[in-house]
């Protein structure tokens, strides 16, 4: 998981400077394709960040894995 986060981080910071260069436009197609292939890491990061969770804790993460839950759907 560290290493996709990093990737991702990497990925924005060089999309970054090439915006602020000039070399990529922010209005552009590959642009925003590869601001979405960043952003896809946070798409599954709290499923993945829940699997961790319940296979180092087994049944005893129950609650807090109901409260994180309902706290990223906005449901909390």
């Amino acid at each position: 998981m560290l290493g996709a986060l990093a990737g991702e981080g990497m990925l924005k910071a060089v999309l970054t400077i090439l915006t602020m260069t000039g070399l990529l436009s922010a209005k552009g197609g590959t642009f925003f394709i590869l601001s979405a292939a960043g952003n896809a890491v946070f798409s599954f990061f709290p499923e993945r960040y829940a699997k961790v969770i319940l296979n180092l804790y087994k049944n005893k993460v129950n609650y807090w894995l109901t409260f994180c839950c309902r706290q990223l759907s906005g449901k909390g």
